[in-house]
């Protein structure tokens, strides 16, 4: 019996060390559209009704993320994070490493971990956030698809394309091979 070894995505690992820039894309299991789009420097803040009309302050997936995103800084002291979206099913950012304590593949899975954790937590607190995860039958103990997608920003028109295509990712949703109408 031949036995399955998954290929590896990544460059040479040293190529995943300090003094660079990343363009980065994580996506949802499934590609399941649990997100509202938040850009960056937007603040977003939901009031949901609970079911006995009263009304709560929800944590969404999409705040949740945000909050782990924006605060990455505070886990890995050596990077720093520029633009960034979030989108229905997806999010993008760029990330810079200013020097070699951590790679690339570990940030991005702290962060993926953490943001799954807080996004359990919110929805056991949260009828309102559980409901909404459920109601596709997802299963938010499995929040991210595996791995992820990165892009080593080479230099400066690399990085003005890529900051574009971020700022722009919103108004180009409904032409998202991921787009979902509802």
């Amino acid at each position: 019996m031949k036995r399955f070894i998954r290929k590896n995505n990544r460059l040479s690992s040293n190529l995943y060390l300090g003094n660079s820039f990343y363009f980065i894309t994580i996506c949802v299991n499934n590609h399941i559209c649990v997100f509202e789009t938040l850009e960056s420097n937007n603040t977003l803040t939901i009031n949901d009704k609970a079911e006995n009309g009263e009304t709560e302050l929800a944590s969404t997936p999409s705040v949740v993320v945000k909050e782990c995103l924006i605060n990455l800084h505070k886990y890995y002291f050596n990077i720093s994070l520029h633009n960034w979206v979030i989108m229905p099913n997806h999010i993008h950012f760029i990330l810079e490493l200013t020097d070699t304590s951590k790679n690339l593949s570990q940030i991005i899975r702290g962060f993926k971990i953490n943001a799954q954790k807080k996004i359990v937590e919110a929805s056991s607190v949260s009828p309102l956030l559980k409901s909404q995860l459920q109601k596709n039958s997802f299963n938010f103990h499995k929040f991210w698809q595996k791995s992820y997608y990165d892009h080593i920003i080479r230099d400066d028109s690399d990085y003005i394309r890529i900051k574009e295509y971020i700022q722009s990712n919103p108004i180009n949703w409904n032409k998202d091979i991921y787009y979902f109408s509802s």
